[in-house]
């Protein structure tokens, strides 16, 4: 392994000093040692785009976030505890960032988007991807014309599409990731169809020009939770009625695709209800709520404030904040304001009723869509608690009734 000088490993690489600047910070050119820069990292940085091995000599090849980390983060003001914020945004400080060299100096950004994960780079472990990389092969770097930024396909070590890599170096920071989203995935659209093959983002980032900060988005995880050495373990749910339904709760809430994710969710409050029913049917008599089944007062479920005071003037988004309007409404309620924008919309093509389908082609459409999942998963997991509490206190009260027929025959 050689060092080489900065001046030299910037006179090689062909770029100017802010982007040099953010390139060391960000780990991006490796690990130094002062003003030394490792000549294999730059000759990864220039074949892959990244660094996806650190030599140990040179620092640890592992960057992720522990469950301390996450718990850690401030909780969104009046989301409450379930469910969890949609989105979270994490920044990671360059350790040697000097004074003024800041993210609100920032002037440009460089967006990663990573098809498989790279453990370098502060992975969310809750996220799903590939085992392997994409079964789609590139040799060497390939820059991408017609784009409306500049925008890279890279090859991981494997010989395999690794990364995708779009360049707004003249462009303001805020608004960098919906900026880059809207290039990168209808790139990869592109590609996943003409190649017939699938293409996962596993996990992205921003990173800010001069400073070096990094910039996180992803959705936000579950406190980690615990199963109790004395915690009671049941084999499958009791009550085969609900079993589809829990099936179905598996499915959408190991998902980290909000398209999915959100009729995965509609299909579990569905299955749940029409269970109830049939319950309610057979049984002539009333369920058993142990949680209400109307939107509660939390950040998550409404309109701020300000909107409602000062309501807009187009109907589109007049019509977008009603649909964010749904504190103290019942269930119901909701399940017939989402239907046509946001079920049919997801679940069907060509003409439907919000005018065109819901896709991930946009990112106006993907956090327009994420936004609504916690919604619908809050309705699945109030109601199935429900309809399960219904059948448990079924299933005791019949077995207070078995106890009580074999007392009197045995008396």
């Amino acid at each position: 392994m050689n060092w080489i000088s900065s001046n030299k490993a910037r006179s090689r690489l062909g770029v100017g000093k802010p982007l040099f600047n953010a390139l060391t910070k960000s780990g991006l050119l490796g690990y130094t040692l002062g003003d030394m820069y490792s000549d294999q990292a730059i000759l990864d940085y220039q074949q892959f785009g990244t660094q996806w091995s650190i030599d140990e000599r040179r620092g640890t090849s592992t960057r992720i976030m522990t469950d301390d980390v996450y718990d850690n983060m401030p909780p969104v003001e009046n989301v409450g505890p379930q469910p969890p914020a949609t989105q979270t945004h994490a920044i990671i400080t360059p350790p040697n960032a000097v004074a003024g060299d800041t993210r609100a100096s920032d002037r440009g950004w460089i967006a990663h988007f990573y098809l498989l994960t790279n453990y370098f780079y502060f992975p969310n472990l809750t996220e799903l991807a590939l085992v392997g990389a994409p079964p789609l092969k590139l040799s060497k770097p390939k820059p991408v014309p017609g784009a409306e930024l500049p925008v890279t396909l890279y090859p991981h070590p494997s010989g395999y599409l690794g990364l995708v890599v779009v360049e707004g170096l003249s462009r303001p920071l805020e608004g960098s990731h919906k900026e880059a989203y809207d290039v990168a995935m209808p790139l990869l659209d592109e590609l996943s169809a003409r190649y017939d093959v699938p293409l996962p983002v596993a996990h992205s980032m921003e990173v800010g020009v001069p400073s070096g900060t990094i910039h996180l988005s992803f959705a936000h995880r579950p406190r980690a939770k615990e199963i109790e050495s004395e915690a009671e373990i049941l084999p499958r749910c009791p009550h085969p009625e609900l079993r589809d339904a829990y099936a179905l709760y598996r499915e959408a809430v190991s998902s980290n695709n909000p398209f999915h994710a959100f009729l995965a969710f509609w299909k579990v409050y569905e299955e749940a209800v029409y269970v109830r029913k049939g319950w309610g049917a057979k049984h002539k008599r009333k369920d058993v709520r142990v949680r209400e089944e109307v939107f509660p007062d939390l950040f998550a479920f409404g309109a701020r404030p300000e909107e409602l005071a000062k309501p807009p003037e187009d109907p589109k988004e007049i019509r977008e904040m009603l649909e964010r309007q749904l504190r103290g409404k019942k269930f119901e309620q909701a399940k017939e304001l989402l239907r046509g924008p946001y079920r049919a919309a997801l679940a069907h093509a060509g003409k439907v009723d919000a005018g065109k389908p819901l896709t991930g082609a946009s990112y106006e459409d993907y956090l327009k869509v994420a936004d609504k999942v916690t919604v619908v998963r809050y309705m699945a997991n109030v109601v199935l608690e429900n309809v399960r509490a219904t059948f448990d206190a079924e299933a005791e009260e019949d077995g207070g009734k078995s106890q009580e027929q074999q007392t009197s025959t045995q008396g």
